[in-house]
């Protein structure tokens, strides 16, 4: 468990590293993207940790559909960002 979430930050880290060096700027709205993608992958690592498995399953089914949402706005963006 602790090596995947290492492994999900600096996934993360790299993205966002990737963003700051490639023209973006603190008002990108790809990086507000980022942390709410990022709020909601700690949120599904999070409810693995929840000893009661049917709360477990209900939170991380939600913290799913949040990454879900998240992973499809962040996506839009980026293709936006490409296709200016």
């Amino acid at each position: 468990m602790e090596e995947d979430v290492i492994r999900c930050g600096n996934d993360l880290w790299w993205i966002e590293w990737w963003l700051h060096h490639h023209g973006t700027g603190p008002g990108d709205p790809r990086i507000k993207d980022l942390a709410v993608l990022t709020q909601a992958v700690v949120e599904v690592l999070a409810s693995s940790q929840i000893a009661n498995q049917k709360l477990g399953r209900e939170f991380r089914f939600e913290a799913s559909e949040a990454v879900r949402s998240a992973a499809n706005q962040f996506a839009s963006a980026q293709a936006v960002t490409a296709n200016a």
